[in-house]
């Protein structure tokens, strides 16, 4: 019969989607707020596994290993393969171009003085968008494409509230 859905299909349909989809993306949970106002505390995002390490550009936001901390972080990427970056009384400043930061405007900046660094292949610098409450790239370094374990491909999916139970 024309025009009659087949239940079946549609069941096999979605079953194969949310395969794929269980296949290419995970979810992550962010603890913390190095990455606010973008990302809060407790929010659950969707990351991309499956992602061409080569074609990372700068403003993407990536998962990755942090050796020293031994834990998973999210931070954005600042800095890709060939910069040069430094940390100056001015600013953060790009291949010599004062970086216009669009992720965040609370970043302090050393009172004197500078910190430099140069992005061989395969290496990233990266932040977190809330500057001055972030662990990132000015304190543990550049971050190896081998460490990045995936990229965040939205916004957030769910966000969990928490509550302070304190017994009075």
């Amino acid at each position: 019969m024309k025009g009659k859905i087949n239940v079946k299909n549609v069941i096999w349909f979605i079953l194969i989607i949310l395969i794929f989809i269980r296949l290419f993306l995970f979810p992550i949970q962010v603890v913390g707020d190095s990455m606010c106002p973008t990302y809060n505390n407790g929010d659950m995002l969707m990351s991309n596994i499956f992602i061409n390490r080569n074609d990372l550009e700068r403003g993407d936001i990536i998962t990755f290993y942090e050796r020293a901390s031994n834990k998973v972080l999210i931070k954005r990427i600042i800095g890709v393969p060939g910069d040069e970056i430094k940390l100056t009384t001015n600013g953060l400043v790009i291949n010599d171009q004062l970086f216009k930061d669009d992720f965040s405007t609370n970043m302090e900046y050393p009172k004197i003085g500078m910190a430099f660094w140069r992005l061989e292949e395969g290496e990233y610098f990266v932040l977190g968008d809330n500057r001055n409450y972030s662990i990132d790239s000015r304190s543990f370094g550049k971050v190896s494409k081998i460490h990045i374990l995936s990229k965040i491909q939205s916004s957030t999916v769910y966000q969990y509230q928490f509550v302070d139970r304190k017994e009075k």
